[in-house]
């Protein structure tokens, strides 16, 4: 089936477009549930095939996966962006005020700011 086909379905058939959107929904949730799992550790039941006395058993044992860094910061930087993000942007005091309203040390630090961005006083003629 062709993507234009799917496209056309979804379009014309209201159920078919919330039947995939349910699908998304559910594939989402599985994975969200993963990586919080994989961020904060899981035990899980495995069963393996193991030598015991020179007979083959299935020996039932219990896998304890620790906490993943890397999920931890991945989860916290999309759920609190605010408080983990990695750069931080602090707006000036002087910031979306009219130089009227500012005081002598905010026309200071706006002036220090812009410098940069001013012409040279060999480029004004």
């Amino acid at each position: 089936m062709s993507v234009r086909t799917v496209s056309a379905w979804k379009t014309r058939h209201l159920d078919f477009l919330q039947v995939l959107k349910a699908g998304k929904t559910e594939a989402d949730d599985l994975v969200e549930r993963a990586l919080y799992h994989r961020a904060v550790g899981y035990s899980h039941e495995i069963e393996k095939p193991m030598v015991v006395d020179k007979d083959v058993r299935i020996v039932t044992y219990t896998e304890r996966m620790p906490p993943d860094t890397t999920a931890c910061i991945f989860w916290l930087k999309n759920r609190n962006p605010e408080e983990w993000r990695d750069k931080t942007q602090v707006e000036p005091s002087w910031a979306g005020k009219k130089p009227s309203e500012m005081t002598d040390e905010e026309i200071d630090a706006a002036y220090l700011a812009l410098q940069p961005l001013l012409p040279s006083p060999e480029t004004v003629n």
